[in-house]
């Protein structure tokens, strides 16, 4: 699958709203669709005028766009989660082995 046709499935899902598989924070997985692993994906832009008010941010102000998305051990995306976070706000922080 190629990254457009991800993204657009990943866009896909999102928009579908939450399924008893997708809302793994809130409820117990259903047996095969647990998080097995994650990824996210990281961007930073301006924010639009609308995005700024919602935010409240000051003039000059970038946001960090993350989204992530979860798999089951099978590779099936069960979890999309798209954030616009205020930059000055947020410490994005990551651990990982190498290989």
């Amino acid at each position: 699958m190629s990254f457009e046709q991800e993204w657009a499935a990943q866009k896909q899902a999102a928009a579908a709203g939450p399924s008893p598989q997708m809302r793994l924070n809130q409820a117990p997985a259903e047996p095969g669709y647990g998080p097995a692993r994650f990824r996210e994906e990281i961007r930073s832009r301006m924010p639009g005028p609308d995005e700024a008010a919602r935010l409240g941010l000051t003039a000059g102000t970038p946001v960090v766009l993350v989204c992530r998305t979860a798999y089951t051990a099978e590779g099936k995306a069960v979890e999309v989660n798209e954030m616009v976070l205020d930059s000055a706000a947020y410490v994005l922080e990551y651990e990982f082995d190498a290989r």
